[in-house]
Formats: C-alpha cells, structure tokens, sequence
C-alpha cells in the first residue's frame, strides 16, 4: 500500500481562499450592524490569518458569522482557520454549514474530503471527493486525493479512473505513474499494468533510481518476475550502481538463483565496500549456497569494517556450523546470546551444536530456550 516511502500522492495541505471583504458585505442580514462594520471585521481577519494569528482570525470571523450567519464565505473562511489551528471536528462542521449554504462548491467538497481523512473516515472522505469531482472533474489534487483514497480501500479498479485522468492532464511524474501500474496490476489488468511498465521504462528522463523504485513496488505487489526485468535494465543503464546491484541479488536469493545472486552482491560490495547491509547480503548468500569456507574467507576479509555487529557474528557462528565446526560455532554463539538474550534462533543453533558435540544437558537447555523465546520459529527447524 502507500505506506511505502518510495510512494506516492501526499494529500493537497492548501485550502483555497474563499471570502473577501467584498463578499462578506451583507449587511441586510442584520441590519443592526453597517455594512461597514462587517467589513472591516472580515479585512481585519484575512490580515490576521495570512500574518498567522488563527485564533484571532476565528474570533474577527466568529463576530462577523453573529451579523452574517448564513454567509457561506464566512464559514468557509471559519473553516479555513480552524483546520490551521489543527481543530478538524470544528473545521468540518464549518464547511458543512458552507455546503448547506451553497451546495453546489466543489472546493469546498474538496477541502472537507482532505478534512475527512485527516479525521480518519474514508467513507466521507471519498464520497466527499467524489461529489466534488462530478462538478470540477480536472482538478488535479483532487484527482491525486480521491486515487489515494480509492487504494488505501484497496478499491484498485475505481483508483484507475482518477489516475488516468491526472495522466491526461499531464501529471506523468513518476508517482502517479507507479500507482496507476500497481492498480492496474492488483485490478487484475496485468496487460494494461505491463504496457504502462514498459512505456515508463522507455520514457525520457527516468532514473536508474527511479526504476529501483518501480521494482520495490512490483515486489511488494508480488510481480518478482517484472520486478527482475526492471531491475536488470537498471543494472544496465548504471553499472556502478551499487544499490541496483544489490537490489537484483536479494531478489535473485529469494528465488533461490544462489550463483547469480552472489554475482550482483559481490558487486555491490566492490561498489559500496562501506555499505554493512551489502556485505552481510552477500555473505547470506553464499551461507544459503552451501559455501561455507568461501563465507567464513569473506567475513574475516570485511572482519575489521564489520565485525562488532551482531549480524556479522550470528554469519560467523553459521559459516562454522554448516562446516560442522561445531566448537567455533559455538563460541560465536554463545558470543552473541551473551550481548542479544531474545534471539531464538542462536539458542536453536546453540542446541544443535550441543547435539552434535554430544553435550545432550546442554543441548536441551538452548532447546527450551529456542522455544521459550518462539516455540513457532522453534519447531520449525533451523532458520537462517
């Protein structure tokens, strides 16, 4: 979903300004108050809102609403100020009463779906939008808003509507483009989802950055397979990217391509030998392929940039235990329980050493830890 950082579409923070001296002079809904006054009241609450005095901007309002009550400018420029002040229930109820007032105001449906959603209700908040789409449809934040909303519901095929028509409008900017592929994907329209890859990959001025992106999205959207065409374009438009790169060889372990894998970590590593996360991916890798002399060489080549972290140990402690050095794997085992007293898996592995040393006190000990900690990860068997 959006939650992701590389993504997509942040909500419009702006609200339109409504209400003017000019438009507030109704005089004769109160006649007891002059024109001017009512006026002056409105002038003097625009000035205190665009200096940043909200309080005193809603008091100025508050008044002129007492002489002018049913001045939808009015409300809405209450509105306004409450939802800068950070009092959304009351910002709503401001622009409602707008509504009421004059129904047909599409920024006013706007601003009470951005209201709405920052409440929390994605029901109004979308039907909000909707309402307002049908009178402005090519207002583009509105547009941006209403896909966003439609995909936090996971609503992908009514998300496309509104994303194609920002497309259309010229907002081809990589988000936009990102989310109308993962809703056209999740909608079941991979046809139309692959087209929009390939013409985004071929599309002036897109990043090997960018691509990096688009494949972090086709993997969480579960699509490894596009994923890794993207990637590999992204490894040839930047061969020294150490990050398209690495990207491709975790994609390649978790489809268990060991040797190819190591190929892309192994440059990474080259590219960025300060970089922990590449390093330990790679000496993953070979610790999965079985080439545990091979691993224990690599770490003890990164030992001195790497070797105070947990991880490098725990890779250490594998790296002797599938050589079936069970004596060194204990020590960096124990090492290790010794600084992180939650990990179930070194008490697994702990209790498999033991085993194999024939220390069966021992062994069971670390056992009923392992399963004290995660009877699940526990029971079933060695993890990596």
């Amino acid at each position: 979903m959006l939650t992701r950082s590389l993504l997509i579409l942040a909500l419009a923070s702006g609200f339109a300004f409504l209400a003017s001296a000019q438009t507030a002079q109704q005089g004769s809904e109160d006649r007891s108050h002059s024109r001017q006054a009512l006026a002056d009241l409105t002038r003097q609450a625009h000035q205190d809102f665009d200096s940043g005095r909200y309080t005193q901007a809603r008091e100025r309002l508050r008044a002129a609403l007492k002489m002018a009550p049913r001045n939808s400018a009015l409300w809405t420029y209450l509105g306004l100020t409450e939802a800068q002040l950070n009092e959304t229930a009351s910002a709503i109820a401001d622009f409602e009463k707008a509504l009421s007032l004059a129904p047909g105001d599409a920024r006013t449906l706007f601003n009470l779906g951005l209201l709405y959603r920052r409440k929390g209700d994605a029901v109004k908040a979308t039907e909000r939008y909707r309402q307002g789409l049908a009178l402005e449809p090519d207002d583009a934040a509105a547009n941006q808003n209403y896909a966003l909303l439609l995909m936090e519901a996971r609503k992908f095929r009514e998300a496309i509507g509104p994303l194609e028509k920002l497309r259309k409008l010229g907002h081809s900017e990589l988000a936009v483009r990102v989310a109308l592929i993962e809703s056209y994907l999740k909608a079941g329209m991979k046809g139309e989802g692959e087209r929009e890859i390939q013409a985004l990959l071929k599309a002036p001025g897109v990043t090997p950055e960018d691509q990096i992106k688009l494949a972090g999205v086709l993997l969480e959207d579960k699509q490894p397979d596009i994923a890794q065409e993207v990637l590999e374009q992204a490894v040839r438009s930047a061969p020294d990217s150490a990050e398209a790169h690495a990207r491709l060889g975790a994609l390649l372990l978790n489809k268990n391509q060991y040797e190819d894998a190591a190929r892309e970590e192994g440059r990474a590593v080259q590219l960025a030998p300060e970089s922990a996360e590449y390093s330990m991916l790679l000496a993953e890798t070979l610790i999965l392929w079985k080439h545990y002399p091979v691993a224990l060489q690599f770490l003890a080549a990164v030992k001195e940039r790497f070797g105070n972290l947990p991880e490098y140990r725990y890779k250490v402690g594998l790296s002797y235990y599938g050589m079936h050095r069970f004596p060194q794997a204990v020590t960096e085992f124990e090492a290790l329980a010794d600084q992180r007293h939650n990990l179930d898996r070194v008490q697994f592995f702990l209790g498999n050493s033991y085993a194999n040393m024939g220390d069966l006190n021992k062994a069971e000990s670390h056992f009923r830890r392992a399963i004290g900690l995660n009877s699940e990860n526990a029971a079933q068997g060695k993890r990596r």
